[in-house]
């Protein structure tokens, strides 16, 4: 993938990675490892969002569910005498998001606020000494589907494309296995050592190695291959020294296609 290209799509266009990805015959993750190299500065969510509409249906269905969230969240832990004093209090505001002013005023004073390095260096310290705290399990929707931004739902549904190794990848389960593997290492690259970093999961025994091996097909084949979640497969390592291992990327296919030719050329001496 050319970097004229890939800014001429995403700078210029302003196209998705997912949209980019189908162009490219790729995943999305890949897109985005290949702006993180060409050090393409990348969109936040609000600014990919912006200008983009949702139904009314949509919203009205995201608003009851975020507000549920909200009062879950708000009053988790509070006695029923404290929750009906304070909806006496409050009764207007709970669950209420704030109106757009407001947001826009709250996002005016945050402009160019930035946090010291000794604060930086506590906030990351406080978030791995508490990696139950922090890793959204406490959260009233965790590990819940939500109907209401699946499939054609959600923004970024593109007609159902999603090639079942990118569902795979996108799985909750694997989404926990991956934190796991950035908790044990404490978010370390386990190479360098370097910290505070964009930090990948590599597989040790190649991702498509395993998949090709067990012949997973399904989603379900893929939760029950007990290799797939062998933590000491799995490590922690910086963008730098990930691209560096002999299986990143694209190597990987070259690996599969010389194991391939072994067992061709193993089977043809039997």
């Amino acid at each position: 993938m050319e970097r004229n290209w890939l800014e001429q799509k995403y700078i210029k266009e302003k196209l998705s990675m997912a949209t980019i990805a189908k162009m490219a015959g790729c995943s999305a993750p890949t897109v985005q490892n290949y702006l993180n190299r060409f050090n393409i500065p990348t969109r936040s969510v609000s600014e990919a969002l912006t200008g983009k509409r949702l139904s009314s249906h949509v919203k009205d269905i995201l608003l009851a569910a975020g507000n549920i969230a909200r009062q879950e969240k708000s009053l988790k832990g509070v006695s029923e005498g404290e929750k009906a004093r304070l909806a006496k209090i409050r009764h207007d505001r709970t669950g209420i998001p704030h109106s757009e002013a407001t947001k826009e005023k709250m996002r005016q004073r945050a402009l160019g606020r930035k946090n010291s390095e000794a604060t930086k260096k506590k906030m990351s310290e406080t978030r791995k000494n508490n990696p139950e705290k922090y890793s959204g399990k406490n959260h009233p929707l965790f590990g819940k589907k939500r109907p209401d931004v699946t499939g054609n739902r959600n923004p970024n549904w593109n007609g159902g494309v999603s090639s079942i190794y990118r569902k795979m990848r996108q799985s909750a389960k694997y989404k926990e296995w991956r934190q796991a593997c950035f908790e044990r290492d404490r978010f370390a690259c386990q190479t360098c050592g370097k910290t505070n970093t964009v930090v990948n999961v590599d597989h040790i025994k190649p991702f498509a190695l395993i998949i090709a091996e067990h012949k997973i097909k399904t989603i379900e084949q893929f939760y029950a291959c007990g290799e797939m979640w062998n933590m000491n497969n799995g490590r922690t390592l910086c963008v730098s020294c990930h691209e560096q291992t002999p299986t990143f990327g694209s190597k990987t296919r070259l690996l599969l296609k010389e194991v391939n030719a072994q067992k061709e050329k193993l089977n043809g001496h039997l």
